[in-house]
């Protein structure tokens, strides 16, 4: 029963780090073009062009709808990998999302955990 608890406690601790990280749209760029975050986190994309623009996950991961200037439009990214997007309007506008693994942290952080585990 202790175990589920710690392990419930935990979920809820790696959840309370997730962070969001701006992507700026600008008239047919995207900046920063690349974004490295790691699983859990969320990207949130803002229009500060003079135009409409749509980011779309390549592949139709994703579609933010039509994002007319001052629009947000933010996703969670729950699994690892690289995800490429673009501007559906003006697709010569392009991005990428590095999603690296939670497991990244620091072993040394973790250690009051396992101390949790032992019997």
């Amino acid at each position: 029963m202790r175990r589920i608890v710690v392990f419930l406690l935990l979920i809820l601790v790696v959840a309370g780090f997730a962070e969001t990280h701006d992507v700026s749209i600008g008239d047919h760029f995207f900046t920063p073009q690349t974004v490295t975050i790691v699983a859990g986190d969320r990207v949130r994309w803002t229009n500060n062009g003079s135009v409409d623009h749509q980011v779309y996950g390549t592949g139709g991961l994703w579609d933010s709808g039509v994002l007319n200037p001052g629009d947000t439009y933010t996703r969670t990214f729950s699994m690892e990998g690289t995800f490429t997007y673009y501007d559906l309007l003006h697709t010569q506008a392009t991005g990428t999302v590095q999603v690296d693994p939670l497991i990244a942290i620091e072993e040394a952080s973790w250690g009051w955990i396992r101390h949790l585990f032992q019997p």
